[in-house]
């Protein structure tokens, strides 16, 4: 009786081990990370969702699709798709209402890719959220003089220089500089 209790109990424990190991394996499968295809094939899908959905309505997938475009960018940062997706992920973020996410976002595309074409959008893109959305004066002319500085053929200087301007003005000294401004338009 011994030697089956014996054989019981290593028969038991091959099967703990066996069941562990298969445990571990399922484990590790879920730590792996997912494939570049998978993460751009449910980016394509969410982009078509949000496109013909508010994203407001749905929230999910405007989560999700975030959480997509900021994990290829950190995963495959030399992949070129990476500016875009870091400015596609700012917009949903402010549509969002995650203005400051937003505005972080953009500033590590121009920190990442500061060559790429939307590194000057981008700038002015925060600096338009931050003085238009929340109101942050100081840091939207940040990101506005920054424009400025490192883009200065760009067309967005021009308008940066612009807002700049206009963002201390009050009601009367608006009006006053955008009559100047249509009275220039016109006499030319």
């Amino acid at each position: 009786m011994s030697r089956f209790v014996g054989a019981g109990l290593i028969s038991w424990a091959i099967f703990g081990l066996v069941l562990t190991s298969c445990q571990q394996k399922s484990a590790k499968k879920a730590d792996l990370p997912e494939p570049q295809e998978t993460i751009v094939g449910r980016i394509d899908s969410l982009e078509k969702v949000l496109l013909h959905e508010d994203v407001a309505l749905n929230d999910a997938a405007a989560a999700q699709i975030v959480k997509d475009y900021l994990r290829y960018q950190e995963r495959w940062p030399d992949d070129p798709k990476c500016p875009d997706y870091l400015f596609k992920a700012a917009d949903v973020m402010r549509g969002m209402y995650r203005v400051q996410d937003a505005c972080t976002a953009l500033d590590l595309l121009v920190r990442r890719y500061p060559k790429s074409p939307q590194a000057p959008e981008a700038l002015f893109f925060a600096g338009f959220m931050l003085h238009n959305d929340i109101s942050e004066q100081e840091k939207a002319n940040e990101f506005l003089q920054r424009v400025i500085d490192e883009y200065p053929l760009h067309p967005r200087a021009v308008e940066a220089r612009q807002m700049i301007q206009v963002m201390g003005m009050d009601e009367q000294d608006l009006l006053r500089y955008l009559e100047e401004q249509g009275s220039k338009g016109g006499a030319s």
